[in-house]
């Protein structure tokens, strides 16, 4: 039964790892294109201060979700710590440490991340509307 919640929670682990690369590498190039489409001869101040909520949602983003791939790192290592200092047994098996502790900087940095995430999309979609109504 342990082993088997072991699995899920590693098969989840990877899961959410993939789909952080894959969302980083989406945001990193639509701000990488935003950035270099840009226009920044407009004269509306509504446009201008979308732009750069877009720019710095997307920033906040790339560096949440950079922390939270370091995420998995950490709690090996601590992981790994943990067993050594407290097992007497070393034959015993490295995946019987129950589930890990993580950090509230890692559970905090994916709450943000989510919500940065959705409000990056949100402001590129309003920064979208204006431009083109402007």
């Amino acid at each position: 039964m342990h082993e088997k919640i072991t699995e899920i929670i590693e098969i989840r682990k990877q899961k959410e790892t993939e789909w952080t690369k894959t969302s980083l590498t989406i945001l990193s190039t639509m701000l990488g294109l935003i950035v270099a489409f840009s226009n920044s001869k407009s004269d509306n101040p509504l446009l201008l201060i979308l732009f750069s909520l877009t720019i710095i949602l997307f920033g906040l983003s790339i560096i949440c979700g950079l922390l939270l791939l370091y995420r998995d790192t950490q709690i090996l290592k601590n992981m790994v710590k943990d067993y050594l200092k407290n097992s007497n047994n070393l034959e015993q098996p490295l995946t019987a440490a129950v589930i890990t502790y993580e950090p509230r900087l890692f559970i905090f940095s994916r709450k943000i991340y989510y919500v940065l995430l959705a409000s990056s999309v949100m402001s590129l979609c309003s920064y979208a509307i204006v431009f083109k109504m402007n």
